[in-house]
């Protein structure tokens, strides 16, 4: 079942009719417990608004205004098999071996801040799976996430060469999980491990090939 979710999210992002990104490189830390986790990260842009008053910009990366961008993240992480889960059972027992799968969605506000940078929060829903436990979700916050296009910084030049510069970019996140995780609810009732609140810190490099050419609509 967690194989179909992952596959439909991934097709939803494939066949939207605005363009997509990729992180194909990508890391998520461990949840106190388990991980840590590497994966894919997939965002779509879904609505550009207006950042502050003035004339109404496309919403293009090299305008000379400062936009704001909802965007949909959809991340599958995945967790080492043979790295134990709980740090305090150090056996390898079924309880506390086997894959974990985290399938963070988040609807995120960001707002460019200049050329090369932006930031924003949001907030979401992650869905855990993997061996040995039945799959359960958690409320996930985004206090903060930024994204920084360095190229931009040594590409200052317009036109296409611009472009180029937007194709590489480096994310950041910092997601907060308020309810956290417990052993039980990896289906192991040996360990004492409970996390409380947790905050994990997600790291992407993305390839945005279809950054050469775009350009936003216009808002609203």
């Amino acid at each position: 079942m967690q194989r179909w979710f992952s596959i439909a999210c991934v097709s939803v992002f494939i066949i939207w009719p605005r363009p997509a990104a990729a992180s194909f490189l990508s890391w998520l830390e461990e949840l106190s417990g388990p991980g840590p986790f590497t994966g894919p990260v997939f965002s779509v842009p879904l609505k550009c608004v207006q950042a502050q008053p003035g004339p109404k910009p496309r919403c293009d990366p090299d305008g000379p205004q400062p936009t704001a961008t909802i965007t949909v993240k959809y991340g599958h992480f995945y967790s080492n098999r043979n790295r134990p889960r709980f740090k305090d059972l150090n056996d390898a027992q079924d309880d506390n071996r086997g894959v974990v799968r985290l399938d963070p969605v988040s609807a995120i506000y960001l707002v460019r801040l200049n050329r090369s940078l932006e930031v924003g929060a949001g907030a979401g829903v992650m869905r855990l799976s993997g061996d040995h436990f039945r799959t359960f979700h958690r409320l996930v916050l985004t206090p903060l996430t930024a994204s920084v296009t360095p190229l931009t910084l040594v590409c200052p030049q317009p036109g296409w060469l611009k472009r180029v510069g937007r194709v590489l970019r480096i994310d950041v996140d910092a997601m907060l999980v308020p309810e956290g995780f417990r052993g039980t609810d990896f289906n192991n009732h040996r360990t004492k491990f409970q996390s409380g609140p947790d905050i994990l810190f997600h790291a992407g490099v993305v390839v945005d090939f279809l950054a050469f050419g775009r350009r936003g609509p216009a808002i609203p």
